[in-house]
């Protein structure tokens, strides 16, 4: 999934969602501003947003930072509720945000089930991480699915990026991991592309292997190609065994990739994922879907939008999925 010539370079994101201007303000406002756009950590970036709004609300830029937080705030968040850990770090970074009262409530719960009876307790733990389990198999299924609605949106390939549906701004330049970018040449992105961005995605998930849980990741790129205005043209979705790590979310056992039997149940897996997706965002007349030669599996196109996703022959290639207007 390597791709030649991509480099970071997306540094500029949060400033082209904002927009630039001249304003007047002291020296001390602007620094505290500065600390929200060249903090080190999205952590930070969010920490320094929600000081910079506690004790300069009529700043010179509060207009500014007040929109990037209130994107990046339940970005921040999402990202941290699923651990104690993570409820910590949020309160340490925003002791007075929009959900900390609801980060402090769940750290009370777990450190009320602290202290039970031992084997209550170990019952309890097992109940707990099957739960989790079970959880994580379907965050990752929505992981997916999120970026497939969000790249099936006709809206998206209306206007520049940063300009673009709130969702996929938030998904694709605010969220973590930072996209990077390089030119398209040679990418195998439209003639009409002068930028590729790329964005890695993994989401862990565990499945039950005889007494114990065995840890796994759907992983996948994401790739915007864009053009001189920054107007998206395509979006790929591609990942090594893609299909085969969906599969597992949802039957909740290993896929092995010599088994032709697993691959074609991954395969259809996958064709029936992505085409839920184009239903519920795109078309749902049957009409959409036309005939496909290997190694495409699936090709949609309807509403203005083309869908075609295509399965690896080999474990040198990896599962795709490319969207796109149908020009």
């Amino acid at each position: 999934m390597r791709r030649a010539a991509i480099v970071p370079a997306f540094a500029t994101a949060l400033a082209l969602l904002s927009g630039c201007s001249w304003i007047s303000s002291t020296p001390g406002d602007h620094a505290d501003y500065r600390e929200t756009r060249v903090g080190k950590t999205f952590d930070e970036r969010v920490a320094a947003a929600g000081r910079y709004l506690e004790e300069r609300p009529d700043g010179a830029y509060a207009a500014s930072v007040r929109k990037y937080f209130d994107k990046a705030e339940p970005v921040f968040f999402a990202t941290r509720e699923t651990s104690e850990k993570g409820l910590r770090d949020y309160l340490k970074a925003l002791p007075r945000g929009p959900h900390a009262a609801e980060a402090r409530s769940r750290l009370r719960v777990i450190e009320e089930r602290r202290g039970r009876d031992p084997l209550l307790e170990a019952a309890a733990t097992t109940r707990e991480r099957l739960a989790a389990a079970s959880e994580s198999r379907a965050a990752a299924q929505s992981g997916l699915l999120r970026w497939l609605e969000i790249t099936m949106d006709p809206a998206a390939y209306r206007s520049p990026l940063a300009e673009g549906p709130k969702d996929l701004v938030i998904a694709f330049s605010l969220s973590l991991p930072e996209p990077s970018c390089g030119p398209a040449d040679g990418s195998g992105a439209p003639a009409s592309a002068a930028l590729v961005c790329a964005k890695d995605q993994t989401l862990p998930f565990a499945i039950p292997t005889g007494k114990r849980l065995e840890d796994r990741e759907l992983a996948f790129l994401v790739e915007l190609a864009l053009d001189e205005r920054r107007i998206p043209l395509r979006a790929t979705i591609t990942g090594e065994q893609l299909f085969s790590r969906l599969d597992e979310t949802f039957a909740k056992t290993e896929r092995r990739s010599e088994s032709i039997r697993d691959r074609i149940e991954a395969v259809g897996r996958g064709v029936d994922f992505v085409s839920q997706a184009f239903e519920k965002v795109v078309s749902p007349s049957p009409e959409c879907a036309k005939p496909v030669t290997a190694p495409d599996v699936l090709r949609l196109e309807c509403g203005g939008m083309r869908v075609v996703a295509r399965a690896a022959e080999d474990e040198t290639q990896a599962d795709e999925i490319v969207i796109e207007p149908a020009r």
